[in-house]
């Protein structure tokens, strides 16, 4: 009987699946022609075309993933072309692979669409100083390693050369061999390739030395304060103008940002920036999840950004303080638990869970746990969940 009762529910569970995840049916292309068509309409579309508004806390227009910026724009391309959302293409780590029809990381981190690849040159789109670009002047490959032209050096003066990016990650969709006989497909209303906008270039020499201050950062479970100390070099406290955070997932996902005007005294040489996750940036925590910040400051015209720090919310102080089985914590367990779980076990970096989910007591977490919850919910009298 109980076998019959466990095929029933992975039955039920594959069902209940198939329907929440019909979105993730990646659309493939056969042919470039196909493919070019397909991204022409993407950037001609005045949602996404190029000089559209496109600010640091855009949200994607599908609304399906939970992204910022540029990071934004990337996550509406994935969904409009591929059907997808949440980064589900194949993941490499080598910049000499990427290929047309990709999604990149640099760590900035910056995220930019790989419209075309053409040897060496990328025929890109990105969200960048608050509008959507689209160029083939602004990234390229050479001799295996991905450049992006203009940078501040360090002395924080603009540079109209090619620099190496670091290149952190990148997604493959489709492999469709490009007709380079042809020029790209740019779309209505869109007459060419842009440069960015240069920066404006600071009338001083400036170098912003960041260290974290211990002492006076406190981590909290389900909050935190982040502080960071500025030991200014060429340049008077007068001269700095604002002062800010941005809190992110270890993924690179922007959770929320924080911004503040800085009023300095003059005999100050250095700056102390603190910044409370809950209150200011916006963002409450999750017991035991791990995030990372960055921190910057605007002097005369130029922004300084800190290093990456990086901190793990403190666990819960006293017990557990949720519901056994409840995986979406909703307060209820039921069929949307075990769905949520397989999820986890497929997709674990969208799908978070903060409870121990080991319910079959083998060791570990896999499909089986979400068969055993399934099972719980059914079938209250015949199983019970390992920990209850």
């Amino acid at each position: 009987m109980k076998i019959i009762k466990k095929t029933l529910s992975v039955i039920l569970l594959l069902a209940l699946l198939i329907p929440a995840f019909s979105v993730s049916a990646a659309t493939s292309y056969d042919t470039y022609a196909g493919y070019r068509a397909m991204y022409e309409q993407f950037i001609s579309d005045n949602r996404w075309d190029a000089g559209t508004p496109w600010g640091d806390r855009k949200m994607p227009e599908h609304g399906l993933y939970s992204a910022w910026g540029c990071a934004s724009l990337c996550s509406d391309f994935e969904y409009y072309m591929y059907g997808t959302y949440g980064w589900k293409g194949e993941r490499y780590s080598r910049a000499a692979d990427i290929r047309t029809g990709d999604i990149v990381k640099i760590s900035d981190p910056h995220w930019i669409i790989i419209l075309e690849r053409r040897g060496d040159t990328l025929f890109t789109a990105e969200k960048h100083k608050d509008q959507v670009y689209i160029s083939d002047t602004h990234y390229r490959m050479h001799n295996g390693v991905l450049q992006r032209f203009g940078y501040y050096n360090s002395n924080g003066k603009w540079v109209k050369d090619w620099k190496k990016c670091s290149f952190e990650k990148g997604y493959h969709y489709v492999n469709v061999e490009v007709d380079e006989s042809v020029g790209y497909g740019l779309g209505s209303g869109y007459s060419g390739p842009e440069e960015p906008e240069e920066p404006e270039e600071p009338d001083i020499t400036v170098l912003a030395d960041w260290s974290e201050l211990p002492a006076s950062s406190l981590v909290l479970p389900t909050d935190a304060i982040l502080a960071m100390r500025t030991d200014l070099w060429g340049a008077s406290a007068l001269d700095v103008e604002r002062g800010g955070i941005e809190l992110y997932t270890t993924s690179g996902v922007m959770l929320g940002s924080y911004e503040e005007i800085l009023n300095l005294n003059s005999v100050d040489t250095f700056v102390i920036s603190q910044y409370e996750c809950v209150s200011q940036i916006g963002v409450e925590l999750y017991p035991g999840v791990s995030y990372v910040y960055r921190m910057y400051i605007d002097i005369a015209g130029g922004r300084y950004y800190s290093y990456f720090g990086f901190f793990t919310a403190a666990p819960p102080e006293t017990g557990p303080e949720y519901t056994v089985g409840d995986m979406d914590n909703n307060g209820t367990v039921d069929s949307d638990d075990a769905i949520f779980l397989l999820r986890h076990t497929l997709f674990s970096d969208d799908f978070l869970i903060y409870q121990p989910a080991d319910f079959d007591g083998d060791g570990g977490v896999s499909s089986s746990d979400a068969v055993m919850l399934l099972n719980y919910v059914l079938f209250p009298g015949d199983y019970q969940l390992n920990g209850q």
